[in-house]
């Protein structure tokens, strides 16, 4: 089965499209409030669709961060006890061979990264990174071993509404329960805010490698950590037309496969989608 989350402006609501053979079926996460901004999908070991998305405290929410799971016929949504947040700075998710569900997302509040864990009916939330203005655009993996991996944009001047910025990618991994970071390449015109969209950070893991790739405006890098050994290299650049978001897969081969936007008019918004993929070295 194939799975698309995404925020339905009409509705005030996220929606998830489900394909299944040649059809469609679209349906609606109903909830009080503007909800289901940012929103992310995955499934569980046994098919179940998950989703994470935001409230926005924008449109007056208490509680923002929201997962969502369809239960039969019906969404159930359940808060992460995240407190307001803002939506711009993403979200997601990923459920591991156990049908644990693995979240991380962005606190606006304290500018840290915080990672969330729901082994049953509840969610547990860690702040794991909490140097300077950490933790935007965070996207996280679970490996074949059920290890937990997360990649996140650090500004390294805070801002808060749109505006350009300058700053780090991190790449972190849980190993025994201990969580270990590295900055694996940095940006310059990075831009924050309603124009930055919200992928702009992508990860993928394979065999023996993690791929981190990640955009400003004007450059798309990827990082390649091995071992321990981080290796970027400049992919693309953007000429006239900057770049965007950005997502990344790695096959068995280990090879990474790129898709990413640029933006050739920014209102009414227009552009282009290009894909390509590399050799694993």
């Amino acid at each position: 089965m194939v799975g698309v989350a995404y925020h339905n402006h009409d509705w005030e609501d996220g929606a998830v499209a489900l394909r299944s053979g040649n059809a469609w079926e679209v349906s609606r996460i109903s909830h009080p409030g503007h909800d289901g901004w940012d929103t992310s999908i995955a499934f569980a070991p046994d098919g179940t669709v998950h989703t994470l998305g935001i409230d926005p405290s924008q449109f007056g929410a208490a509680e923002s961060i929201e997962h969502g799971v369809l239960d039969g016929a019906s969404w159930q949504v359940q808060s992460l006890g995240s407190g307001p947040e803002p939506y711009e700075w993403g979200t997601d998710l990923a459920i591991d061979s156990e049908g644990v569900l693995h979240a991380v997302y962005h606190t606006v509040s304290g500018r840290d990264l915080i990672y969330a864990r729901n082994e049953g009916d509840s969610w547990t939330l860690t702040l794991i990174y909490e140097q300077g203005d950490a933790g935007r655009f965070a996207t996280i993996v679970v490996d074949d071993n059920d290890d937990v991996h997360v990649a996140f944009f650090q500004s390294n001047d805070a801002v808060f509404n749109i505006g350009q910025a300058c700053g780090s990618v991190l790449y972190g991994s849980n190993d025994r329960g201990e969580w270990q970071f590295q900055e694996v390449g940095t940006v310059d015109k990075h831009i924050l805010g309603m124009e930055g969209a919200r992928r702009t950070v992508a990860l993928a893991v394979g065999g023996q490698t993690s791929y981190v790739a990640f955009i400003d405006t004007e450059r798309l890098q990827l990082a390649r950590v091995t071992g321990g050994q981080v290796r970027s290299t400049l992919v693309a650049e953007a000429g006239d037309d900057p770049f965007q978001v950005v997502s990344l897969a790695v096959d068995d081969q280990d090879r990474p496969h790129l898709v990413y936007s640029t933006v050739t008019t920014p209102s009414p918004l227009d552009g282009e989608v290009w894909y390509l993929t590399g050799s694993p070295r």
